[in-house]
């Protein structure tokens, strides 16, 4: 709850079971639960760079910045 989880299940398994929750997958190797993303700011190539709650910072990727666009809407 408070920091990263580190799983020996591949990111598809992991997103398969988080369908229907809050969360998104923002880059090929980052799922962030979506009100855990405090600030997101354009960060060029239609990109995002995401400022999380906790004060980490991920980029994401073009996919990614179109969901997190999307679920703002």
């Amino acid at each position: 709850p408070t920091g990263p989880i580190l799983s020996r299940i591949g990111m598809v398994a992991c997103e398969k079971r988080l369908e229907g929750q809050a969360f998104l997958r923002v880059h090929r190797s980052h799922i962030v639960r979506s009100d855990a993303i405090a600030r997101a700011e354009p960060a060029g190539n239609g990109r995002l760079q995401l400022t999380l709650v906790n004060g980490d910072q991920l980029i994401s990727s073009r996919e990614g910045a179109r969901l997190i666009r999307s679920a703002a809407i």
